[in-house]
């Protein structure tokens, strides 16, 4: 999730891929937004479906690392 200066969510992404570029009107809403920004990842690991007890979430950087683009 991405918020800005005032802790106000400006986007929010699930995707089970490693990269995710913004649509334009995103891209807006994050420049336009009360710098700075802060990004925080959170992720899991899927088993069928479901999260297994040992497989999050978790909060920070993952493998293979996500990147902004």
């Amino acid at each position: 999730m991405i918020t800005d200066a005032d802790s106000k969510p400006k986007l929010q992404v699930f995707t089970p891929d490693t990269s995710f570029t913004p649509e334009a009107a995103d891209w807006q809403n994050l420049v336009q937004a009360r710098q700075p920004l802060k990004l925080e990842i959170t992720w899991a690991i899927f088993e069928r479906n479901d999260i297994p007890a040992d497989g999050g979430p978790f909060v920070g950087g993952m493998y293979p690392p996500f990147r902004i683009e």
